[in-house]
Order: structure tokens, then C-alpha cells, then sequence
């Protein structure tokens, strides 16, 4: 294991992603594993001879768990909603949350995402009350990923997202840029390599400037920008509900703006390495929420290209053939998108 991951390291072609999950799977398994046998592991790295020439056979200590005793008609180790009823997990088993299992919880949801059977609605429920007991910068910053990702899941091929999720994904977005703001030590980048260890979160080591966790925010905005696009495409404009909608795009614009400023922060420090294209994606976004065009422009603009494709001996069959069909396309195009544009100026 440690000399595949260090070939990966100075191997400049790298793992598709299916492999690389199965590689961190595997190294996590072992470390989880080799807790149980370290001290034998320790005494085999001092001196392999002497250890395998050893007759003594080490007994076997076996720890009795410890079974917990409930009190049924005592509701201090269960956790109950407003309704009165508590959220039990396989088997039957009810969940504990506290501050210690936030990552283990986590874990789970992880690991069980894009698998049938997955309730997702259950799954953010789980978040939202990881998210209110979280006590570190850290288990906030990793719940709040988590939870906007999942939120994201909710959204398919023909519809999209629910509108509550989409504020709620909007709101713990805020609340992600203002953590990340608050503590500079703590820097999301996609280039960050996950942890492992659930049970003992990262610190910051002498040398270390920044904890790195694994993520994409400019993603993150360009995902709730395209899911307002298509809310907005399945309602009709001549309609209250879409005025309502179209309400929430100052938020969204506000998001838009507090990633490109984030953005631009963590390119100050040449060390983190931060790409470019990250602040153009976040700036092209931020340009189509301000500048628009009228539907006068672009009928002049296909006037334009008519005149001058007539001109030219060779184009001209071709725009005989196409450019009627084109131009059609075009006006009915921009006399669906006029009522967004025109009230995007505010």
C-alpha cells in the first residue's frame, strides 16, 4: 500500500476516480485493522527475526462490550424530533448525535449516496442535526458540504430542485463563506486530499499555515445558478410566481460575489495553488447576472450577419438555407428569456 501511494505521487498519469476510491477504502481498512494489532506490529518492525522465531504464544485478551442499559420510559439517551418520535437507523437501532460521531455519521451518508434505496429526504435531516450540534469550525465546515451536496441530489434530468431546498442550500452557503472568513486557517480547495482518521480531527501542525478540506465551492454556485435557470424555465413569465422566483436571484448574486472575493483571497498565497479558471467560472457567472441584451439587439445583431452573409457569393446559399430558420429560433429565444433579462437589470 505504501508503495502504490508513493508511485502515485511522482506518477505523473493518475487514477481514475473508481480506482482512487478503492485505494483510500483500502488504506482506511488497514489503519482501522492495524489499531488492534500495534503493539505485535511494533515489536515485529523492531526486530522481524526475534519476533518470528518467538514459541511464546501471546494469549488473546478478549474485551467484554459494554451493553448499555436503557431505561425505556426515560427519553435522556434518545433523540427525539418535535413530533415526539426518534430517528432509528438499521436495524432498528436509534441514533445517537453528538459532537464525537458527527464524522461517523458523515461517513455513513458518504459512503451510501447514488445507492438504491437511499432515502435522501432522511439523510438531510441527519445533517440539519449534525449541523446544530457541531461545536468546531471543522465538523461545521465538513457537515455544511456535505448537506449542500445532498441537497443537490435532490434535482434530476427533467425537474429541478425543490424551492425550500434551494433557499436552505443558499442560507448554508452563507453560513460556509462566513465560517471559511472567520477562520483563515481552514481553506476548501479541491486539491486537498481527504482524512481519514474519523475519531481524531486534523490540527494544525508548527509548519502547516492551512487545513485543507476537500471541496468545490465554485461548483457549489455554479450549481445553484443553473438550478434557478431551470425553476425559472418551467414557470410561466406572464405569472406572479415567477416575479417571486426571480426574487432570489439577489441572493443568489450575493453568493456569486462572496465566492469570486474568496476566491481571489486564497490566490494571494501563491503556496495554495490555485487555479485560474476557478475565478474566471465564478466571473462569467457574476457577468450573465449584470449584463444582458435586449431583443432589439439581437435582431439587429442577425440583420447584421444576414447583410453580410449575402455579400459573399459562397455563404449566401448557405444562409438562403439557414439563416430564416436560425433567425426564428433566435427571436423566439429572446422574447422567452425578455421578462428574465429585463427584470435582471434591478
Amino acid at each position: 500500500m505504501n508503495e502504490t501511494i508513493a508511485k502515485q505521487k511522482v506518477t505523473p498519469k493518475k487514477m481514475n476516480a473508481t480506482n482512487t476510491r478503492g485505494l483510500n477504502a483500502v488504506r482506511q481498512r488497514i489503519k482501522k485493522n492495524n489499531k488492534e494489532y500495534q503493539a505485535q506490529i511494533d515489536l515485529y518492525r523492531a526486530d522481524k527475526d526475534e519476533f518470528m522465531e518467538s514459541d511464546e504464544e501471546e494469549e488473546l485478551v478478549v474485551k467484554p462490550k459494554r451493553v448499555r442499559l436503557v431505561d425505556p420510559f426515560s427519553t435522556d439517551s434518545v433523540d427525539e424530533d418535535d413530533t415526539g418520535f426518534s430517528t432509528v437507523g438499521k436495524g432498528g437501532r436509534t441514533l445517537q448525535f453528538t459532537p464525537e460521531s458527527i464524522f461517523k455519521h458523515l461517513r455513513s451518508i458518504m459512503e451510501s449516496r447514488g445507492k438504491k434505496n437511499t432515502d435522501r429526504q432522511e439523510q438531510i435531516k441527519i445533517m440539519e442535526k449534525l449541523n446544530d450540534i457541531a461545536v468546531t469550525p471543522y465538523q461545521r465546515i465538513r457537515v455544511l458540504l456535505t448537506l449542500v451536496s445532498a441537497r443537490f441530489d435532490l434535482g434530476s434530468a427533467t425537474a429541478s430542485m425543490p424551492l425550500e431546498h434551494w433557499k436552505a442550500a443558499e442560507k448554508e452557503l452563507s453560513l460556509l463563506f462566513g465560517v471559511l472568513a472567520e477562520h483563515r486557517e481552514y481553506i476548501v480547495t479541491e486539491n486537498a486530499e481527504e482524512w481519514e482518521d474519523d475519531e481524531k480531527p486534523p490540527v494544525l501542525e508548527k509548519d502547516q499555515k492551512y487545513i485543507k478540506i476537500p471541496g468545490s465551492v465554485v461548483s457549489y454556485v455554479e450549481r445553484l445558478d443553473d438550478e434557478l435557470t431551470r425553476s425559472l424555465q418551467g414557470i410561466d413569465p406572464h405569472t406572479s410566481e415567477y416575479i417571486d422566483r426571480l426574487t432570489d436571484e439577489g441572493a443568489l448574486y450575493n453568493a456569486i460575489f462572496r465566492a469570486l472575493l474568496y476566491y481571489e483571497m486564497l490566490r494571494k498565497d501563491e503556496t495554495l495553488e490555485i487555479p485560474q479558471d476557478s475565478v474566471n467560472r465564478i466571473i462569467m457567472r457574476r457577468l450573465e447576472h449584470v449584463y444582458f441584451k435586449v431583443r432589439k439587439t439581437a435582431h439587429a445583431t442577425w440583420r447584421y450577419m444576414l447583410t453580410v452573409s449575402c455579400s459573399r457569393p459562397r455563404l449566401s446559399r448557405f444562409w438562403k438555407r439557414t439563416a430564416g430558420r436560425q433567425f426564428r429560433r433566435a427571436s423566439t429565444r429572446a422574447s422567452r428569456l425578455a421578462p428574465t433579462r429585463s427584470t435582471r437589470t434591478t
